[in-house]
């Protein structure tokens, strides 16, 4: 049987649905580029409030059978998982005949991808892209997550892990378990340098959830309010699909808001309109298992300013600078050694380097890891 008539079953931990249309969705990206060589069909079940008894919201978007599940939000953990398993059954129930599991981000619905596995008789590929592994989390892990992981390494047939720097990390889990690369994926004809656009090196890009704890925003305000003390042509545009409120409020009240422009939610297309506008992206994370947007910029020839996470880890010159974990100073000297011109890149040359993020070649890697598992499993 061809790979374009096998049926590829996603499942994630992360999915949009009506309770979050965001979160997941570079799970969602992945459902629909493989709906060009495939049938793909998703099941995702989402606890909410508002339930009363289960919910199925059975649509397809972009070419994929979307199920999702809404069940009842209980108080009580067995209630929860009681809850859970019925609406997982209700899904299993509603798609048939699928030739291979495709689960992303284990923690916490990794033990409904082997319910799956199980249900469907066959082959199971997981590919890791969540930030959980790393050495401050893995010592913080309840006993509940310890044994979805446990259990999950007995019945994944290939573990796959977004970047190198989140192998790493899983190794530590993993230790016996061959983890292959597959990167997160880009729309290189969408992401692109500017024609005969003429760089200002003054306007900076963010593009992030702003999450305190893992983008770690203070340290880009306060950076980028230091250098515009020095240099007051700067100008910073940040993307968010979340809350900015309080970052509004920040500027405002350090007297910068002329300075500083907030926009989002924001489409791909919007997102590489404005990467086209600016002339490099900065980022601050404190962890990053891959960093979609360090690839859009690079794609667009925009170098990126950033900590040392995901695949901008050991940044070399011609990409961009890593920074130390917050050191609001090292940034601001940074923004402003690129505004006086003291580092000059070639736009031409990072667009090159991003390349292998494009989605086709993503897709082929994809199509040799599925034939391999039908040609044992069949």
């Amino acid at each position: 049987m061809e790979h374009s008539k096998r049926h590829i079953l996603v499942m994630s931990s992360w999915y949009p649905s009506r309770i979050d249309p965001h979160v997941g969705n570079f799970v969602q990206r992945f459902a629909t580029l493989l709906a060009n060589d495939y049938q793909v069909s998703v099941i995702h079940t989402v606890a909410d409030k508002n339930c009363s008894t289960i919910n199925v919201s059975d649509t397809t978007i972009a070419g994929v059978r979307t199920v999702l599940i809404y069940y009842p939000k209980k108080q009580l953990k067995i209630g929860r998982w009681l809850q859970r398993r019925k609406a997982l059954a209700t899904g299993l129930r509603l798609v048939e005949d699928v030739d291979l599991v495709f689960g992303h981000v284990l923690l916490p619905q990794g033990l409904q991808f082997i319910g799956a596995k199980n249900y469907y008789n066959c082959p199971l590929v997981v590919l890791e892209h969540g930030s959980y592994f790393r050495k401050e989390k893995r010592k913080s892990f309840t006993k509940i997550q310890r044994t979805i992981l446990k259990r999950t390494s007995r019945n994944i047939q290939q573990l796959l892990a977004v970047s190198p720097r989140l192998r790493e990390d899983i190794t530590a889990v993993f230790p016996t378990t061959q983890i292959d690369i597959v990167p997160n994926f880009i729309d290189t004809n969408l992401f692109h340098p500017k024609v005969k656009r003429t760089a200002s090196f003054t306007k900076f890009l963010h593009v992030s959830t702003l999450d305190e704890h893992t983008k770690n925003p203070g340290v880009l305000f306060e950076g980028f309010y230091n250098a515009l003390q020095i240099n007051p042509t700067l100008q910073l545009t940040v993307l968010s699909d979340q809350a900015t409120v309080l970052w509004e409020n920040w500027v405002k009240t350090r007297g910068i808001a002329a300075h500083v422009r907030f926009l989002g939610p924001c489409t791909w297309e919007e997102i590489a309109n404005e990467m086209q506008q600016h002339d490099a992206l900065i980022a601050t994370s404190r962890y990053e298992s891959f960093g979609i947007v360090f690839a859009e910029a690079w794609s667009s020839g925009l170098p990126v300013f950033t900590t040392s996470v995901g695949i901008a880890t050991d940044l070399p010159d011609f990409l961009g600078r890593n920074i130390p974990q917050n050191d609001p100073a090292a940034l601001s000297q940074l923004l402003l050694s690129f505004a006086a011109k003291e580092c000059v890149f070639d736009s031409e040359e990072i667009s090159a380097y991003a390349q292998q993020y494009d989605a086709k070649k993503v897709l082929d890697q994809l199509h040799t890891i599925f034939n391999t598992q039908f040609s044992i499993h069949d």
